[in-house]
């Protein structure tokens, strides 16, 4: 068999002409392309709120005694981002959707926040209804204004808690629902107006909704039994 030795030498020519080019490539392009794909990814992540006090994505964090009705009562940090287009003001609302009434609790009422705020620190001020930068403020069901923060009922067991005492233990920790709203719209309600007018006046005007949940869980009160016969006499704290 003959071999075209001209097209032999062409071949070996444009395989000499590849192997350059691949050892000239910028190392970075690969890395650059990454990033553009991850950047593509958290510009598409879309509407979002966190909190850097709590988070039930893993490693989980409980809502801190602070800002509880145990602790100092503080409004808890929150952030968030991804604003929607043609977004005016926020709203927000935090409830208890583990209530013992078995109805959630309205924990904390907000609205008209200018769309140039993206955080709530901690420590919002609950002694005025109208904040510095025009947010308004509403009424919790605990028919205050402002925020008022998780208080669960404290769960009574034994220091050697039957079956029926480690259920409710288990089930203690309260789930908490922040639940921010993007409107195309400035709320025309008055000061310590309710969840329910609040959810009445937004109707039609949710760009977007985004939220975040917290747990919290009251410590129990132990009621000191007889230990069972062989069973230690350890306290639990």
């Amino acid at each position: 068999m003959k071999i075209n030795v001209r097209l032999l030498s062409i071949f070996n020519l444009s395989l000499m002409a590849a192997l350059i080019a691949v050892g000239c490539s910028n190392p970075g392009d690969e890395v650059s392309s990454v990033e553009t794909a991850s950047q593509a990814q958290v510009g598409e992540a879309g509407f979002q709120i966190l909190s850097s006090s709590f988070t039930e994505v893993r490693p989980k964090k409980r809502i801190p005694e602070e800002n509880t009705c145990y602790g100092e009562n503080l409004s808890p940090s929150l952030t968030w981002s991804g604003t929607p287009s043609g977004t005016n003001t926020f709203a927000l609302v935090s409830e208890d959707v583990d209530h013992h009434t078995g109805i959630p609790w309205t924990h904390w009422v907000m609205y008209n926040i200018p769309v140039s705020v993206t955080e709530l620190t901690e420590g919002i001020p609950t002694s005025t209804a109208e904040l510095l930068d025009g947010s308004v403020q509403g009424k919790n069901d605990f028919n205050n204004i402002g925020y008022e923060g998780p208080c669960p009922l404290q769960v009574e067991v034994s220091y050697w808690p039957s079956v029926e005492g480690r259920a409710k233990l288990a089930k203690g920790a309260h789930k908490y629902v922040f639940t921010l709203y993007a409107l195309d719209t400035v709320i025309s309600l008055p000061p310590a107006s309710t969840k329910e007018q609040l959810i009445g006046a937004m109707d039609k005007h949710i760009l977007d909704q985004t939220d975040t949940v917290g747990k919290f869980q009251a410590a129990p009160i132990h009621r000191n039994k007889l230990a069972p016969e062989g069973e230690t006499t350890t306290v639990q704290k």
